[in-house]
């Protein structure tokens, strides 16, 4: 899958590959992290995997044989983190807040004036006003 991307908006060839890069390091990280044992209400695993034991993996070749594949969480962060700088992410983190009230006021409001609120821009308290006015 990864191999099919391209960058269609740079010709460079090492922008394709930064562009796989990126996403593979996404993909890595979402691989290693442990995962959540509550998947629904009233639906949990039967049991939580150590977090002090390394999890295993084994890499299937074409011709059918296999090797371990060691892969931390630590290393999957470093590739991902460098795949990022080199693609054009800052790591500048963002914050936010979800304001439940503002969210019930949105989904009170008709559908076109729903869509006319979500085309201009980021959905604040101001922006909802404008709108209902």
């Amino acid at each position: 899958m990864i191999r099919s991307l391209a960058d269609r908006t740079n010709t460079d060839s090492d922008a394709t590959l930064r562009l796989r890069r990126y996403i593979l390091g996404l993909a890595l990280v979402a691989f290693t992290e442990p995962t959540e044992s509550f998947l629904r209400e009233g639906c949990q695993l039967v049991s939580d995997p150590d977090p002090k034991k390394r999890a295993k993996w084994n890499l299937i070749k074409r011709d059918g044989t296999d090797e371990e594949f060691l892969l931390s969480a630590d290393q999957a962060h470093q590739f991902a983190n460098k795949a990022a700088m080199t693609f054009g992410v800052s790591g500048d983190a963002v914050s936010a807040s979800f304001d439940t009230d503002t969210t019930r006021t949105v989904l009170g409001l008709k559908k076109e004036d729903r869509k006319k609120l979500l085309r201009q821009g980021p959905v604040t308290k101001q922006a909802v006003e404008r709108i209902k006015k």
